[in-house]
């Protein structure tokens, strides 16, 4: 319970108001916690932008959720790099790195497209020049598999293909019985 106190001087003056309090002890403990929460709540906001970004993933160190957009990554980095640029007090420039990095990462399409795909180890391949890691890359494997597998072999297909399979076969026994005698009539290796 407050009311306001005027208090007069010495020489009769009225000097400026004052608060005062009059509470019971309940009052104040629950006075005294109010304080402590608020105090608490702007200590915890000033020190979350002291927190350190860490970590190798991109969507974690800017502080974001994976398959952000472009706005949400761009906010995320300039409140960073704002905080953590080498020229402000208390700046550092490892970390800054590591931000820029990030925003590089999740800015570029191609990078991030990999990134989601095959993860940290996908960004160093990408990164040594292998062509794997591209999305509409197809292994040498793959594009035979593609080429020969159009669908059901007609009969002159399977007549043409089973005829050079049937050929080869009999030419390697052929070579594996022949080898020894070959071998013994020209002195080299088979």
């Amino acid at each position: 319970l407050a009311y306001w106190h005027y208090t007069i001087g010495t020489q009769g003056t009225l000097h400026a108001p004052a608060i005062v309090m009059r509470c019971t002890r309940w009052q104040a403990s629950v006075s005294v916690s109010a304080l402590v929460v608020v105090a608490a709540v702007f200590l915890h906001a000033q020190l979350a932008d002291d927190r350190v970004p860490t970590g190798g993933d991109p969507y974690s160190i800017l502080g974001l959720a994976n398959g952000a957009s472009q706005q949400h990554v761009t906010k995320a980095y300039r409140s960073l790099a704002k905080r953590w640029h080498p020229d402000r007090m208390h700046g550092d420039k490892d970390v800054f790195a590591l931000v820029a990095h990030a925003y590089d990462v999740l800015t570029d399409p191609e990078k991030r497209d990999v990134f989601d795909r095959l993860g940290a180890r996908g960004l160093e391949r990408l990164r040594d020049g292998d062509p794997s890691v591209r999305k509409d890359w197809l292994s040498d494997a793959e594009i035979l598999r593609r080429v020969h597998n159009d669908g059901e072999e007609g009969w002159l297909d399977r007549l043409v293909t089973s005829g050079f399979a049937s050929l080869s076969a009999g030419a390697a026994a052929c070579s594996r019985r022949l080898a020894p005698s070959l071998r013994w009539l020209t002195g080299r290796e088979w």
